[in-house]
């Protein structure tokens, strides 16, 4: 599988660059007034990390073009620092509407995050059109198990994220201030001046390095899973044979396939939910990438 490779540019000052990264001028308004203020603008690409192809039979149109838009033109973002140079913000466009995002990285690598809570994720398309039933059924299901913000709560690999039920910036910035604040307590570690982009970059490649771990890992449980089913239901031919002659006695050779056939089609369906369940308890019980002290990620 083709290694994703997203890049991060410092476009502070490059034209037409502060309107793109104008997503939401109340927000934006509302953490100044807090005393937050601007260090730069940083785009971030990620070309072809979306099948756009193969989603367009499940998400909406409009949200999908959302996301081809974001991550094959690049997204900007205005990236500000708060007036002590604890924390990071951003205001980020989002599925509903933006989100306000602050996240801030200690000196041993650790990371916080805390996050307005999104309204919504994507929507899922109003028909599967030319998808079979079982095709159809699988990819949805697949679908309502994405979780609503990608980055997830790792404490185990040094990241912690929470989503705050809130649409206030000054309620997220005291959210987040306490939990730093305990968090450098329980670490005993502190808090470098989080006031430049190359400082932002390194925390967002962190980002990137625990949410890549963890879909691997995800990849591996699902195919894992594939490899069981096959062991399986090699196992249940092998075994079965005195069971196939009386299928086959009893309801002919069409009969027994179509027996065999509706029992692959519900382990194939089965198999999503169970690698949903296997990868939510199991994942984040996992050793995750090691931890780098923030001078290294620099």
């Amino acid at each position: 599988m083709k290694k994703l490779e997203v890049s991060y540019n410092d476009v502070t000052g490059l034209e037409g660059a502060a309107e793109r990264a104008n997503h939401d001028p109340a927000l934006r308004q509302a953490l100044l007034d807090l005393g937050f203020q601007t260090i730069g603008l940083l785009e971030c690409r990620a070309p072809g990390a979306i099948n756009f192809e193969g989603m367009k039979r499940f998400v909406n149109a409009d949200d999908l073009a959302m996301m081809a838009d974001a991550t094959e033109n690049g997204e900007v973002d205005e990236v500000l620092t708060s007036h002590d140079r604890t924390i990071f913000a951003t205001v980020d466009t989002f599925f509903g509407g933006p989100v306000v995002v602050m996240r801030t990285i200690f000196e041993n690598g650790v990371v916080v995050e805390t996050v307005t809570r999104p309204e919504r994720g994507a929507l899922r398309a109003e028909k599967n059109s030319g998808l079979p039933l079982v095709g159809g059924l699988a990819g949805k299901m697949a679908f309502g198990s994405l979780p609503l913000w990608a980055r997830q709560d790792r404490p185990r690999w040094g990241y912690h994220v929470e989503l705050v039920d809130t649409n206030q910036p000054s309620e997220l910035w005291q959210r987040h201030r306490q939990r730093i604040a305990e968090l450098a307590r329980t670490l005993q570690t502190s808090i470098r001046p989080q006031d430049n982009i190359p400082l932002y970059i390194a925390l967002s490649r962190r980002s990137f390095e625990i949410t890549s771990y963890a879909g691997q890992w995800q990849t591996r449980i699902a195919n894992g899973l594939i490899g069981a089913f096959f062991v399986f239901l090699f196992a249940v031919l092998l075994l079965g044979k005195g069971v196939m002659v009386s299928l086959r006695d009893q309801m002919g050779f069409v009969g027994e396939m179509s027996i065999y056939l509706l029992g692959a089609i519900v382990m194939a369906v089965l198999m999503i939910p169970l690698s949903v369940a296997l990868t939510r308890l199991l994942v984040p019980r996992l050793p995750g990438p090691p931890l780098k002290p923030a001078a290294e990620l620099l």
